[in-house]
């Protein structure tokens, strides 16, 4: 019988791979993150009230990020910033197929909050749904002229 030489090969190949992983040095701009004076953090606790999944994405195009799909009823979210100055944009969409429905942040359609301090604080935001209004249409408002002109133009039996 031979002896099949591809586990232990195999073996060698992970470990090999697992430590070059690990001895890869950080870049640059990785290494600023040490210095934690120069980190600020954004740190948000999105309470679901949808009751349905949604996804919450920040500051990016929701074209170009996905953002972070949310099932439960809260997430916790830490953003690590290095511009101090400039706040983080959260967005809230439905992932159901209900087009009228439109997510808010604390009432509003997007919440910008400013870094700070990289704590154990929380910032609660509750996202909530609302029903779209559905626009009005120019055969929509036709329509509605037509009917209060008829109804503001007296009958000839209420004439006298």
């Amino acid at each position: 019988m031979g002896y099949s030489y591809y586990p232990c090969g195999l073996f060698v190949l992970v470990a090999y791979c697992i430590l070059k992983v690990q001895c890869t040095p950080l870049p640059n701009r990785a290494r600023k993150l040490e210095d934690s004076e120069s980190v600020s953090c954004v740190s948000v606790t999105f309470i679901n009230d949808y009751k349905k999944p949604i996804r919450i994405w920040k500051t990016m195009s929701k074209t170009s990020f996905k953002g972070f799909i949310v099932t439960g009823k809260a997430y916790r979210m830490k953003t690590m910033v290095l511009d101090h100055h400039k706040p983080v944009v959260y967005h809230a969409e439905a992932l159901d197929s209900d087009p009228n429905n439109e997510l808010l942040l604390e009432g509003h359609e997007s919440i910008s909050i400013l870094p700070f301090d990289c704590d154990d604080k929380f910032i609660n935001v509750t996202v909530r749904g609302r029903h779209k209004a559905k626009e009005v249409t120019s055969n929509s408002l036709t329509l509605l002229q037509e009917w209060l002109d008829s109804s503001s133009t007296p009958d000839s039996s209420e004439q006298s």
